[in-house]
């Protein structure tokens, strides 16, 4: 007679479910469940004589596949910040292999411990200090386990942005009366925006605003209209601001 202790202490097992062969010599469990995992079992031996004896007791251990219960997400960052993927999941002896696209053109590689990577083989890959050479990079990670097949995570992107930087600066403008000029820059960095100032020699630099003489205040061109000698002398710049610090101020 074969008996099972799921945790409230040792029952007789009947012939049917995952159960066949109860009253013989051999136990046999069909389709076992994670549910079953530490399950104890034992058998009871009578005879025409008495007593009957009970066997050493054996545990059944059920092994789990891989499964994912959690993606790793898309990631923003700025510049030389620090930030990590994760992925939660379920398994027995599970162990984790992070990979990276770099858009190249080569596909997918293994990520191993070094440069700006640590905890390759873990839940979460570390990333320390990425550049913008690491911006639009994909990670994936692979999770397996005792039991197989292996289970492959989403894609996640990393997004690099970098603080504002001038590229082209405004340069001097001569006109005569009455005429138009424009001031314009070229800047990069992530979500800039733009403020041109001006500089009249008495008050300082003053925020610009898009009326009267002038348009384009919160853009990359300052256009300036109908100009008298008044202004002979005024100085232009530009702020410009993104996500991440510092902000950039043009020349004059």
């Amino acid at each position: 007679r074969w008996q099972v202790n799921t945790g409230t202490g040792f029952n007789n097992i009947s012939d049917g479910g995952k159960y066949i062969g109860s009253m013989t010599s051999k136990l046999s469990i069909f389709n076992a469940t994670a549910d079953m995992d530490g399950y104890i079992y034992r058998v009871v031996i009578s005879g025409i004589c008495t007593p009957s004896i009970n066997s050493p007791e054996a545990t059944l251990t059920v092994n789990t596949k891989p499964a994912i219960t959690g993606q790793p997400n898309d990631v923003t960052i700025c510049e030389g910040d620090n930030t990590s993927f994760s992925v939660a999941a379920t398994g027995t002896f599970l162990t984790y292999e992070w990979q990276v696209d770099k858009n190249d053109g080569l596909g997918y590689t293994t990520i191993t411990d070094g440069g700006v990577y640590s905890d390759a083989t873990t839940a979460t890959l570390q990333i320390t200090g990425a550049d913008r050479t690491y911006n639009n990079y994909n990670y994936k990670v692979k999770v397996e386990g005792t039991c197989s097949p292996p289970m492959w995570s989403n894609i996640a992107r990393l997004m690099v942005n970098t603080p504002p930087e001038i590229l082209t600066e405004p340069v001097n403008s001569t006109i005569c009366e009455f005429n138009n000029t424009s001031f314009f820059v070229i800047a990069a960095g992530g979500n800039i925006s733009y403020q041109w100032q001006e500089n009249d020699g008495t008050t300082g630099w003053q925020n610009l605003i898009s009326s009267g003489n002038y348009i384009g205040t919160n853009s990359p061109s300052l256009n300036i209209f109908n100009i008298d000698r008044t202004m002979n002398g005024y100085r232009y710049r530009v702020l410009i601001s993104g996500i991440c610090p510092p902000d950039a101020t043009s020349a004059e």
